[in-house]
């Protein structure tokens, strides 16, 4: 309770008060936490020794001493402050509350007032502030960096202990009531003049909505899953402002809903409805309506008539096919979440009429593959996630018509190549998102004008440079470049040169790495390595690396280098298995340890790191048995190397938690004795899950043995080195995915008639790429199937005599080609003046090929405005 800036407070006896307020708080944290943060706000002495001296702090340590102790805050609190929290008694004890939700039931009741011109949504984000201050709400998940929704802040679950549950229930009075079936009572029965009521644990029978107050303006059902409601269940409370019906088993909502002309607030959340009534544009005044996770196909085609509509959650609404024409008439709309409406392919051009939108999530919208120009008048619009939108080619060139954006997350946009220059001119944009955009080639040349916080281009595997600009990008923080191959020299030579604070590393064996773990609680720090795990012999003081929990670490590395001659796989395990990493995690490596067995924790790991979204095992000489990665919930790359003990991956890699509905990314290298890797629970083919729904690449270098059973994962793209049994053997079975191959990239392979069958499964694809494929003296018969593909690389193919007649026959889509140290290649076939769509052509290293097409043969390549000889 020590005031900050002690020597500028005037009266220096400030902090003999509060040491003595503290004594009377007799111990009890809770109590002391909230008048510490009271005191915080009022620092004069005469407050002080009001609080000091007031009756109600003789508190004991018990249910009625705490709860006066927690009433002396509350009577700090300023009026509005204490409305808010007084609602908070409508949710049931222990109940997790949404962040979003709650803030939008405050404003809808009137409790939010317009202050100093401020948004009403700010100043509610400032009053959770408060509350979280004084402990009267706390943060219910673990520390994360998950997406934000709301003003760039955590996405946040709140909870309230349940004496400050208590006190809520306290001070509301008779302003609210509950009705617990379980429980066969009603709070207040005989008051029928309360404002807020909450219905709990009703059966199918119950009528409990008869009883409710006439001037009732906040309904809430909770565990009525199955309570029926007829059609005029609401005509007697027409005074609502607030309605949650969320999670109700109905298929329609009564149509005495639609009378509520004073209602503000909607949630039909998880209701088993296709489509609501056109009535709902009688619901003029409604400023909040959640529909998430309903059965909608459609919107009512006059949806825009609710012209003071600001946030509208259509989230999980997996069959919304579209939206209609008069969507571009909700002026009012501020909060616009669209995430995993998975059946939407287009947004209507009226879009861009959204003119005062700040929050836009398109998030696993995965049908959607381009957005409407229009989209660049949302001129207010801070916040644009289109992460898993995988079928979006492109962004609009407009996009810097977006003044204000400040965070715009692409990951998993696997079809995005390349992003507009004009992105450079986003002045506001602090947060730019580009992980796993697998296909991404470059970054605009002037990336280094945007004044960016924070980038994550981890997993953008085919990224080949970094523009030089981005090394004056001074203002950034952090970067994350994890698995860009290509560039991640220069990835590195830009953390060192930025001097990024965070990251740090421990070399574990020294004698004091328990105690320098200790000290990293002081610091910020959130990468950290530990090396030289080997040569940790202290393991007496091991049980307090078990602090790692207390960091708030993103990227955790262990590593070993293995010593011949030894044997350590117990000691390794041991050490491991005390390294418990905080649940904050999001990518682990580990590196070297050849323990047998794995620790605890790993063969838990769902629970123990229910975040982590990329994993990296390599040089895990001795282990037999993977831990349940599969099981993951946000896992979206995985990358073994040098496993040889694993021979088998089946179902219990995935546990029993479904499919690896997020995992993008699954790199193999130098498995030598893995030998099947198991895509569903049982050998079955028909009526079975698939459980990599929905891979983007797939990289097998030196796996020699490898096959998928009983058919690969459907991924975007695919490189292929010296593991031809990856390829498909008997195409995809009944998979249904959203995704389809478009890259084929294979390397060192035999000639093999066995591998161009596979191949042909891969129709679809339109760039493959052939390196040093020996034995190959002509392109085969085989790959005539690729009619979609627009780029051919061919490049180390030593025996390579000849290009087919047939090439402009099938290939006439191809845009690009690129043919590098082919020295028996002499001629270009006569069919490629037919490629007319051909625009590129790359000769590299090819005497004899490139001084006739400069020649004799140069008529067949007249077309191509600029062919290109090395």
């Amino acid at each position: 309770m020590k005031p900050r800036n002690m020597e500028n407070c005037e009266f220096s006896d400030l902090v003999d008060i509060g040491k003595e307020i503290a004594q009377r708080c007799s111990g009890v944290p809770l109590v002391a936490k909230a008048l510490g943060y009271v005191m915080q706000k009022h620092r004069t002495r005469e407050e002080w020794m009001e609080i000091k001296n007031s009756n109600i702090l003789d508190t004991k340590d018990d249910e009625e001493g705490i709860l006066k102790g927690l009433l002396l805050s509350y009577y700090h609190m300023p009026p509005q402050l204490k409305l808010c929290f007084m609602y908070c008694s409508m949710f049931p004890m222990s109940h997790v509350i949404d962040h979003d939700c709650l803030i939008q039931q405050w404003i809808a009741l009137g409790f939010i007032q317009d202050t100093d011109g401020q948004p009403l949504q700010k100043v509610a984000m400032e009053y959770v502030n408060e509350l979280l201050g004084m402990s009267f709400l706390t943060i219910f998940t673990s520390p994360t960096v998950l997406a934000s929704r709301m003003l760039f802040k955590p996405t946040l679950k709140l909870h309230m202990h349940d004496m400050v549950h208590e006190l809520a229930r306290h001070v509301a009075g008779n302003e609210f009531s509950h009705t617990n079936g379980a429980e066969n009572r009603n709070t207040k029965r005989d008051n029928l003049n309360f404002h807020y009521h909450l219905l709990l644990n009703q059966n199918e029978t119950s009528s409990a909505y008869k009883s409710l107050a006439t001037k009732v303006r906040a309904l809430h059902f909770r565990g009525c899953d199955k309570m029926h409601l007829p059609k005029q269940a609401f005509s007697h409370t027409l005074c609502l402002r607030v309605l949650d019906l969320g999670g109700r088993q109905v298929s329609e909502l009564p149509s005495s809903v639609y009378k509520l002309k004073l209602l503000r607030y909607l949630d039909a959340s998880s209701l088993r409805i296709s489509s609501f009534s056109k009535s709902f544009n009688h619901l003029l005044n409604l400023q909040a309506l959640i529909l998430s996770n309903t059965y909608l196909k459609t919107l009512p085609t006059n949806i825009g008539c609710l012209q003071k509509l600001q946030y509208f959650d259509l989230s999980g609404c997996a069959n919304l096919n579209e939206l209609p024409t008069s969507f571009g008439d909700l002026s009012s709309l501020l909060f616009l979440n669209l995430a995993s409406c998975h059946e939407l392919e287009a947004l209507p051009m009226s879009f861009g009429n959204l003119n005062r939108l700040q929050f836009l999530s398109l998030s696993d919208c995965y049908k959607l593959n381009s957005l409407p120009e229009s989209c660049c008048q949302l001129h207010d619009l801070a916040h644009l996630d289109l992460s898993d939108c995988y079928n979006l080619g492109k962004l609009p060139d407009c996009i810097d018509q977006l003044s204000k954006l400040e965070y715009l997350n692409m990951t998993s946009c696997s079809k995005v190549q390349a992003l507009p220059e004009s992105l450079c001119k986003l002045t506001m944009l602090r947060h730019l998102n580009l992980s796993y955009c697998l296909r991404l080639e470059n970054l605009p040349s002037c990336i280094g004008d945007l004044q960016l916080q924070s980038l994550d281009i981890q997993g953008s595997f085919l990224l080949r440079d970094l523009p030089n600009s981005i090394f004056n990008m001074s203002t950034l923080k952090t970067v994350d470049g994890t698995f860009t191959y290509l560039v991640s020299s220069k990835v590195e030579k830009l953390r060192e040169n930025l001097k990024l604070e965070g990251c740090c590393k421990l070399d574990g064996g020294s004698t004091d790495l328990c105690s320098r773990i200790t000290e990293l609680k002081k610091t910020h720090c959130h990468e950290l390595e530990i090396q030289g795990l080997e040569d940790f012999k202290h393991l007496e003081g091991i049980e307090h690396a078990i602090l790692l929990n207390s960091l708030k670490l993103t990227k955790l590395i262990f590593s070993w280098q293995p010593k011949q001659y030894t044997n350590e796989t117990a000691h390794h395990k041991t050490v491991l298995g005390m390294l418990v990493p905080p649940r904050s995690v999001h990518h682990l490596a580990i590196k070297g340890y050849c323990g047998i067995e794995l620790p605890k924790w790993m063969l838990d790991i769902r629970s123990y790191l229910p975040h982590l979204t990329t994993i990296f095992l390599h040089g895990l000489m001795e282990c037999n048995r993977l831990p349940p990665l599969g099981c993951l919930p946000h896992l979206r790359a995985l990358l073994m190397t040098k496993m040889p003990k694993i021979k088998s991956v089946g179902p219990e890699f995935y546990g029993d938690y479904g499919s690896c509905q997020k995992l993008r990314m699954i790199i193999l290298a130098s498995m030598d004795n893995l030998e099947e890797w198991w895509t569903t629970r049982s050998s079955k083919q028909d009526n079975e899950l698939f459980l990599i729904p929905n891979l983007h690449m797939l990289y097998a270098y030196d796996c020699p043995k490898l096959k998928f059973l009983p058919y690969p994962p459907r991924s975007m793209t695919w490189f292929i080195e010296n593991s031809n049994h990856v390829l498909p053997e008997h195409g995809f079975g009944n998979l249904t995915s959203a995704t389809y191959p478009l890259h084929l990239s294979i390397k060192h392979a035999p000639k093999s008639p066995e591998m161009w069958r596979r191949a042909q499964h891969l129709s679809s694809i339109e760039t493959l790429i052939l390196m040093s494929i020996a034995g190959l003296r002509a392109l085969p018969e085989a790959i005539q199937c690729f009619t979609s593909l627009r780029r051919l690389h061919i490049g180390g193919c030593g025996e390579l005599e000849t290009l087919p007649e047939w090439l402009g026959d099938y290939f006439t889509c191809l845009e690009e080609i690129l043919i590098k140290t082919c020295p028996m290649l002499s001629s270009l076939p006569e069919s490629i003046r037919r490629l007319t769509k051909l625009k590129k052509l790359v000769i590299t290293n090819c005497p004899v090929l490139s001084e006739k097409c400069q020649g004799e043969d140069r008529h067949k390549i007249a077309h191509i405005l600029e062919p290109i000889f090395l």
